[in-house]
C-alpha cells in the first residue's frame, strides 16, 4: 500500500474522501490532525498555520516518517482580506518565505511533493456580506498572483504543480458555490478529485 499525506484548507478537505474513494484500497491517505486521540482532521488554513504544524511534535507525530507522495495547498486564507487597510492577510512576501519553507520541509518527507494551485473565486470581486463586511473579501487578481509567486518559487524545490486554478476557472460558475463564492459544489468535487487523483497516480 502506498502512503499519501494530504494538506490543505478546506477546498481539499471537501474533496479528499473522494479522491481516496478513486484511488481505492492500493492508497492510503493521511490528513492532518488537530485531536491526536480520535484523528479528527484538522484545517491547513494559510501558510503560516501550515509551517507552524508541520513541527514533528505537531502533525507528524503520529503519521509516517516517509511517504510514497503529498499533495498539498495553501493559498485562499492567505488572499483573503481580513482589514482593508491591510491588504491580502498574507503578504506576497511573507507567503514566498512560507511557501519555500514548507516545500524545503515536505520534500524531507517525500520524493513526490505535488502543490495545487489556488482556485479562483467565482466572482472576481467578492464581497462576503455573510459576517456583514462592506469590503471586498478576495480579489480574483490576488489569487492570481499569488499561484504565480508559489510557481516561481517551488521550481527551486522541484516540486510538482497541480493546476486546479486552470481546471476550475473556465467552470468556475459551476464547479464554485454562489452561496460563498469560495467553496466547491458537488461538480466541483467531482472535476478536482478527479484532478488530484489522477496527478497523485502519475507519481506512484
Amino acid at each position: 500500500m502506498k502512503d499519501v499525506f494530504m494538506i490543505g484548507d478546506s477546498i481539499t478537505m471537501g474533496y479528499a474522501e473522494k479522491v481516496q474513494e478513486i484511488l481505492g484500497d492500493s492508497v492510503k491517505i493521511w490528513r492532518t490532525f488537530s485531536d491526536m486521540s480520535n484523528y479528527e482532521v484538522e484545517n491547513a488554513r494559510w501558510t503560516g498555520y501550515t509551517l507552524n504544524n508541520l513541527a514533528r511534535h505537531m502533525w507528524l507525530q503520529k503519521l509516517p516518517k516517509k511517504f510514497d507522495a503529498i499533495h498539498w495547498n495553501n493559498g485562499i486564507w492567505d488572499t483573503v482580506i481580513r482589514y482593508p487597510e491591510d491588504g491580502c492577510f498574507t503578504s506576497p512576501d511573507e507567503y514566498a518565505r512560507n511557501i519555500g519553507r514548507i516545500a524545503r520541509e515536505l520534500t524531507k518527507l517525500s520524493d513526490n511533493v505535488i502543490f495545487a494551485t489556488t482556485i479562483p473565486p467565482r466572482v472576481d470581486e467578492f464581497i462576503d456580506v455573510r459576517y456583514g463586511f462592506d469590503f471586498v473579501n478576495r480579489y480574483h487578481e490576488d489569487t492570481i498572483k499569488y499561484n504565480e509567486i508559489a510557481k516561481e518559487v517551488l521550481s527551486e524545490y522541484g516540486v510538482i504543480i497541480e493546476d486546479m486554478y486552470s481546471l476550475v476557472l473556465p467552470e468556475r460558475e459551476t464547479y464554485i458555490s454562489e452561496r460563498d463564492n469560495t467553496h466547491l459544489t458537488d461538480a466541483g468535487v467531482e472535476a478536482c478529485a478527479k484532478l488530484v487523483a489522477d496527478t497523485i497516480a502519475g507519481v506512484l
